[in-house]
């Protein structure tokens, strides 16, 4: 069973790198803002028996603006498998985030040639997500505001214009601070509060400076050593606490 499910990430991977190779011939068209009414009624969970109910519902934080959510175990198998989502919005309309921790290990000038007119540009991409995979979003991390650019939270705002793109480069000629999803992870209203509390997710605060961290391969693992951690540290202490008592 676990060959299997290797076997299917791998094929998984393998398409997702096709497709982003794809758009480098079919051309790349700037994501609109996102439209709620366009997200695809996406099951984050594989196939497996809910073996959560009533009472035994996982208790989280609500999955807000800039926060992270981190796949479980329960998620083997799926597309959402080890992932790490910055989330970009959650409300009764539904939630939107992207995944910053799965490049494609293509350079941004290979899918998109406007971008060869800079030198020194090493830039990888990322696959934030399955839905519209043929548009891009851009992070971008800076105490001004780029143009052509919406706030997001501290000092990241968000951009959908390749000018914005071509400007912060001849601005800096890096990417340190610029990070390039294709596609974004969205679900319809109630779906995600529903996975997070069948333990799908696990929802911890955002860290800017991880989002900008090129180290991604070991991001996750990290995040749930951390959150294993705070849960042991939280069960001893109540464990202390009722020995007081």
């Amino acid at each position: 069973m676990y060959l299997i499910s290797e076997l299917n990430m791998r094929i998984i991977y393998s398409i997702i790198i096709i497709a982003v190779l794809t758009l480098i011939v079919l051309g790349i068209s700037p994501a609109a803002d996102l439209n709620y009414s366009l997200f695809a009624t996406l099951k984050s969970e594989p196939s497996l028996p809910d073996i959560f109910h009533g009472d035994n519902l996982i208790n989280e934080p609500e999955p807000l603006r800039g926060s992270f959510l981190v796949a479980t175990p329960r998620l083997k198998g799926s597309f959402f498998a080890n992932t790490v989502i910055l989330m970009l919005n959650h409300s009764d309309r539904g939630s939107s985030g992207l995944i910053i921790n799965r490049p494609p290990h293509v350079n941004l000038s290979d899918v998109h040639p406007d971008i060869n007119k800079f030198d020194n540009i090493t830039d990888n991409i990322y696959i934030g997500g399955p839905v519209e995979m043929k548009s891009f979003l851009i992070l971008i991390q800076s105490d001004v505001k780029p143009p052509k650019s919406e706030h997001f939270i501290g000092n990241l705002h968000l951009s959908a214009s390749i000018e914005t793109l071509k400007y912060l480069y001849k601005q800096s000629g890096t990417d340190d601070n610029i990070r390039v999803f294709f596609g974004y992870s969205g679900w319809i209203a109630g779906q995600l509060i529903n996975e997070v509390e069948r333990g799908s997710w696990h929802v911890m605060d955002g860290d800017t400076g991880l989002v900008f961290d090129n180290n991604t391969d070991e991001l996750w693992d990290m995040l749930i050593q951390r959150r294993t951690h705070a849960s042991q540290n939280k069960r001893d202490k109540s464990s202390e606490k009722k020995k007081r008592e």
